[in-house]
């Protein structure tokens, strides 16, 4: 994992010697924002669950696969939900390869978040700002959103590893209804989350240590999962096991994960990739992507029991989510994908019916 004697001096404000989940997350994948307090969160956490740094880097994959497929889509500028700390491959560096103009706003809600990953973005072309996902209207209003973001085009939204934990209320999913409606026709929304199809022990031990961080969320089945995209056209392959999202190099078995999170994409009718007669029609899809047969067989082996007393003991800062999770929908073996759709909102429609000119 990352180099343990190369930890910044912490910001002020910021207390080095009391673990924060997004520095943990951050050391699952190999970044340098983390204290001796974060690695030893992490060794309890392995300890408890040691498929927590292998999720955590199969949704850092999906995550780039992802902004790499929306780009193709023709999307320059990106929005990302409880993004944690910047760290490898995050979403400004990838669009930016393959688009050099591409441009990119963070939000989180844990100010560690901001203290440490402010100084680590390109000036200009990416933000990070205090905000959450329960309060759309903050984040979507925000200036310096719209300083960069241009609501009225194309956006391509990631929200990864925050789902599960959301409560299941209407008011959720009210938050999602208008973050939907405010985007534009060519959008992309991609989510992951924790869902307790293909192993619902596995899931709800998991789902118990991250409640024990957090003290919130609700572990949901894929069938829940789908509604976050709402009439959004789910884009192929469907709602699937993260590192079975359009893989595009082969995993060594160590590194695979239980299929304990999913992912997906939706779009819109009019700038999406849907397959006509495959992911619209089987959006919630079992395993079929590139994995050798031992693979296969140490996805499908058992979970180890995680007590829910577990923690990562006394101060930890549980200000959001612990960050190792992604997925956003189940297949009918249980397994976690990740998913994706496009937008294609009442108001989208609207401008479509009026001939407004930034309609697609």
């Amino acid at each position: 994992m990352a180099d343990e004697q190369t930890a910044p001096q912490a910001p002020p404000g910021i207390e080095p010697d009391v673990p924060n989940v997004a520095r943990i997350y951050d050391y699952f994948l190999g970044g340098r924002t983390h204290y001796p307090a974060d690695r030893a969160a992490t060794q309890r956490i392995i300890a408890a669950n040691p498929q927590a740094p292998l999720l955590a880097r199969a949704m850092r994959r999906w995550l780039v696969r992802v902004v790499a497929a929306m780009t193709a889509e023709g999307i320059t500028q990106f929005l990302d939900l409880g993004a944690g700390l910047p760290t490898q491959d995050n979403v400004h560096e990838v669009a930016a390869r393959h688009h050099p103009g591409t441009r990119v706003v963070y939000v989180d809600n844990d100010p560690a978040v901001l203290a440490h990953g402010r100084p680590l973005l390109e000036p200009g072309r990416s933000v990070l700002l205090l905000g959450d996902v329960q309060d759309m209207a903050s984040v979507l209003d925000h200036p310096d959103l719209h300083a960069l973001i241009d609501l009225t085009a194309p956006l391509g939204v990631i929200i990864s590893g925050v789902v599960h934990f959301l409560p299941e209320t209407p008011a959720t999913a009210t938050q999602f209804a208008a973050l939907r409606d405010r985007l534009a026709p060519g959008s992309a929304l991609a989510l992951n989350s924790l869902v307790s199809d293909a192993d619902p022990t596995g899931a709800t031990t998991l789902f118990r240590l991250y409640q024990g961080e957090t003290g919130r969320g609700q572990l949901r089945t894929a069938h829940q999962l789908q509604q976050f995209f709402g009439d959004f056209d789910l884009q192929r392959p469907g709602l699937v096991p993260l590192d079975d999202w359009r893989p595009d190099a082969p995993v060594p078995v160590s590194d695979l994960p239980k299929p304990l999170i999913w992912g997906a994409w939706r779009a819109s009718r009019e700038r999406g990739t849907a397959v006509p007669g495959e992911a619209a029609q089987d959006p919630v899809r079992p395993p079929r992507c590139g994995r050798t047969e031992s693979a296969a067989r140490a996805v499908a082996s058992g979970h180890q029991a995680v007590s829910a007393e577990i923690t990562l003991g006394e101060g930890f800062q549980n200000t959001r989510r612990p960050g190792l999770t992604d997925g956003s929908s189940t297949r009918p073996d249980g397994h976690l994908s990740p998913t994706w759709a496009t937008a294609s909102s009442p108001r989208a429609h609207e401008r479509r019916s009026a001939g407004d000119p930034r309609s697609p």
